[in-house]
């Protein structure tokens, strides 16, 4: 995002400031006049969170920041721009602020008026929200990175299923199911078609020997039940309009014409992940999506609304920040729902 935050700043008049301290403007991208001022607050503010959290636990330190930089600056609302899973935090936080509504637990940050506001839905702080290739139906590369180890320029073996297994946002970002709970995840091998799979249940994962851990712990099975009911319920708590995200001017950018993983292989002895770049492999076209290389087509819509303005674009998924189209019409954008 460093591509977008310096054009705000040098060609559209943004001052860059510190989350913890909005007057601290003490950035490179600001002019030294500007830098040495610690008396007025900035406009514009970069969010650094834990991606490897709940996605509900991080809106709850999304709505948390919101209220500090309002609180510093007298704005009565925010712009957010969201990319990739930033974009879900967004969502969540737009519906129902920092509030747990999967657990009916309020956000415990804050005090007084200040807790109420964050445990209300965010919409009602945002003037308009920004969404750069954002997996809203989920990505096939978090069910991948879930099940099978990553080897870098397929010369170095990465062991990192143990590790992601215990993060709850890879969780979250599986693709979602339809109304039957069911995913059309796996192209079959023989020649046959693309098979449904109860990607929302501990059997389908034990039994198909997706998960690396003993299973004869009963810790991990209760993990591995808490971590999918939890990432199903989340991905409801998106479902569909929300009234609430509905009243926030919207924009949604996603690109079509990448090839994007969308689905597996079903082998006798698992599964098969067709990379990128292996294209003369048989299954490439029956794996693969358009999109924007890490998100598809498919999962980057939303539902329709006066509020929502869509941008498809060419860009990659990382490239969308450099992308002059894009910041064309995301600083418009921002231009026209600021105040």
């Amino acid at each position: 995002m460093q591509g977008f935050v310096e054009v705000l700043t040098r060609e559209e008049g943004y001052v860059r400031a510190s989350p913890a301290d909005p007057a601290d403007k003490d950035f490179p991208e600001n002019a030294a006049a500007v830098r040495a001022d610690r008396q007025r607050p900035g406009n514009l503010y970069v969010w650094y969170y834990d991606w490897r959290r709940d996605n509900v636990e991080s809106a709850c330190l999304l709505a948390d920041l919101v209220e500090s930089v309002r609180a510093a600056t007298g704005a009565r609302k925010v712009l957010l721009v969201g990319h990739s899973m930033g974009g879900i935090v967004i969502r969540y936080y737009l519906r129902y602020g920092g509030r747990d509504v999967l657990r009916g637990r309020e956000c415990p940050l804050g005090s007084g008026q200040r807790q109420v506001r964050i445990n209300r839905p965010g919409a009602e702080a945002v003037a308009g929200a920004v969404f750069l290739g954002v997996p809203h139906r989920g990505s096939a590369l978090a069910f991948r990175t879930l099940v099978s180890d990553f080897t870098l320029w397929r010369v170095v073996a990465l062991q990192l299923r143990e590790p992601v297994f215990s993060m709850p946002s890879a969780w979250q970002l599986l693709p979602r199911g339809r109304n039957d709970g069911n995913v059309p995840l796996l192209v079959e091998a023989g020649g046959g078609g693309v098979r449904n799979v109860p990607l929302y249940t501990s059997r389908t994962w034990t039994e198909r020997g997706w998960i690396f851990a003993d299973w004869s712990d009963p810790g991990r099975r209760a993990f591995l039940e808490a971590m999918i009911g939890r990432a199903e319920a989340f991905q409801r708590s998106l479902d569909g309009q929300h009234p609430a995200e509905a009243r926030a001017p919207r924009l949604n950018v996603f690109s079509a014409c990448r090839p994007t993983l969308a689905r597996a292989v079903l082998t006798p002895s698992g599964v098969r992940f067709v990379g990128r770049d292996d294209r003369e492999d048989p299954f490439y076209g029956r794996t693969h999506d358009p999109g924007d290389s890490v998100v598809t087509e498919a999962s980057a819509h939303l539902p329709a609304a006066p509020s929502l303005q869509t941008l498809e674009t060419c860009a990659s998924h990382n490239g969308y920040p450099e992308s002059p189209g894009v910041l064309r019409d995301v600083v418009d954008f921002l231009s026209r729902h600021g105040f």
